[in-house]
Order: structure tokens, then sequence, then C-alpha cells
């Protein structure tokens, strides 16, 4: 299984667009991966755009808090 979350500078779990980083944690193989998050410095389309990221990186399970999608991105990770 791999599970991603949006990070701030200190580590913190943050809503999609608001952290500068995603890390994903492969269970299988024991191992973390740490990413630019690509929709941190956009103007628009940000949670669609790391929606989209997390697809291409075969997410499972994303770990947020509460209202970190809108309701296209979570329309589209459903």
């Amino acid at each position: 299984m791999r599970i991603a979350a949006t990070i701030t500078e200190k580590g913190y779990i943050e809503k999609l667009p608001d952290g500068p980083h995603i890390v994903i944690f492969d269970t299988e193989k024991n191992q973390t991966e740490k990413y630019d998050n690509p929709g941190y410095h956009l103007e628009e389309n940000r949670r669609s755009t790391i929606v989209d990221f997390l697809f291409e990186k075969n997410v499972d399970v994303v770990i947020t808090i509460p209202e970190a999608f809108c309701s296209i991105s979570y329309e589209k990770a459903r």
C-alpha cells in the first residue's frame, strides 16, 4: 500500500495545496519518497494537479486534514 501526505517544511501534515512537499510511504517496501508538491505554487487547479500527481505515483491512501479536497478533487480522487 502507498500512503501519501502533503507536509510543511517542519513535517506537519497540511491541506493538499498548502504544503510544499508530498511524502509517500510504501508499506510493502518499507520506503519513504519525498517530492516537491506540484500544486504548491500554482494559482489555479492546485488540488486537481496534486490528485493527478498522486495517481501517477500509484498512491492508495491520502492522509490529510479536514477540508483538504475541493469538490472537484474529491470526486476525482474517489
